[in-house]
């Protein structure tokens, strides 16, 4: 079920990527792998700790960041922000896979 799951959302970013003439890179799709490889929610920091120790593949942080804006507006991954996000300068951004 899980593989299932990856060749899917693999597909849509595929098809997001054509549509909007961004090139297809082995590190979006090993980022996307990895984060649904992930149980639960998880923030930049867990990803990248993540990938660089379990993945054994290394991207930078800003690679990252980029990889997930792509996946946010192609509705693979949401943002998830705290309620309390405007009532402290503490920033703890989490991410929510989509399924």
């Amino acid at each position: 079920m899980e593989e299932n799951i990856k060749d899917t959302v693999k597909q849509i970013l595929t098809e997001y990527l054509q549509k909007n003439g961004h090139r297809k890179t082995p590190e979006r799709y090993a980022i996307l792998d990895t984060i649904y490889s992930i149980k639960g929610h998880f923030d930049v920091d867990e990803l990248y700790s993540y990938m660089a120790e379990k993945e054994k593949f290394r991207v930078s942080r800003a690679t990252l960041y980029n990889t997930i804006i792509l996946l946010i507006d192609a509705g693979l991954v949401w943002l998830l922000l705290p309620h309390w996000l405007f009532l402290t300068f503490r920033s703890e951004v989490r991410f929510l896979k989509y399924v």
